[in-house]
């Protein structure tokens, strides 16, 4: 693998889609590489992790000084690392400010930016067994309150349908801000989106892929696999599950027609301000 410049290497996911597996599989394989899942701690937060400030901040109030700063000192301490591949697949990031804060890293080196997805389905279900959602501190801490007013998608559709009808407007905001930062990113030779399906790296061709994606060219059968992980512990009835399938499957939900209209009503800014 030959570096050309560094690389470094994040998510925009709603979690509960594979992130500790990805950190995993990523740190085996990329030579030269720091890719922690989480850098949680009482002494993280605020430091090398977002806390409930900045994540609140951001999205009520945008890339405030407050915010800013976060970053500024987080990007620091990146940039000192002395390794060639950095990365985070923490879900945290992207709520809080990070991708209207990478420019000291797109102008040191390549910023590719992981676009981690899961059936919704699925994903409402961890989120379900996990018992997220119940509360404004949770939301907060590790997810979105609907009632920022910085949200691109309208949370009152989901109202009606309770506290599963917020977990899933969750991942669908989630999913339209990941096609909301593609499209205000595309003309950045040096920020680079990688689509994938957790599901999908199961299949080793697709592992393969995505790993070529990030410069590195191994055989399927050079490449180090994790094993599998399974954390959701909860349990959900049957007629639970029915009714949050039957519930994704009615959606008409369409990321890339909100990601476009946002961008079109903002002339091309971010909502949360560049």
């Amino acid at each position: 693998m030959t570096h050309l410049s560094r690389k470094f290497i994040f998510t925009i996911t709603p979690g509960h889609t594979g992130t500790t597996y990805l950190a995993d599989l990523l740190q085996r394989n990329l030579p030269g590489s720091a890719i922690p899942h989480e850098i949680l701690g009482y002494d993280k937060f605020g430091v090398d992790t977002p806390d409930v400030s900045h994540m609140t901040l951001f999205n009520s109030q945008g890339n405030v000084e407050t915010v800013r700063s976060f970053w500024r000192q987080k990007s620091e301490k990146i940039l000192s690392s002395p390794y060639s591949v950095y990365g985070e697949t923490s879900h945290l990031l992207a709520k809080a400010g990070l991708m209207e804060n990478l420019s000291p890293l797109f102008e040191t080196g390549e910023v590719y930016i992981i676009d981690l997805r899961r059936n919704i389905e699925k994903i409402v279900v961890s989120l379900r067994k996990r018992f997220d959602f119940l509360n404004k501190g949770n939301m907060w801490l590790w997810h979105l309150d609907p009632d920022y007013p910085l949200n691109l998608v309208d949370p009152s559709v989901f109202r009606p349908l309770g506290v599963e009808g917020i977990r899933f407007w969750y991942v669908c905001e989630m999913y339209a801000r990941a096609e909301y930062y593609k499209r205000l990113f595309s003309s950045n030779d040096n920020v680079h989106f990688i689509s994938v399906d957790i599901d999908d790296l199961s299949k080793p061709h697709m592992t393969q892929s995505l790993l070529a994606q990030l410069g590195l060219d191994v055989e399927i059968s050079e490449i180090n696999f994790p094993p599998k992980r399974n954390t959701s512990t909860g349990k959900v009835d049957k007629k639970e599950l029915t009714r949050i399938r039957n519930m994704v499957k009615v959606s008409k939900f369409d990321p890339t027609s909100i990601a476009e209209s946002v961008i079109s009503r903002y002339k091309s800014q971010s909502v949360w301000t560049l």
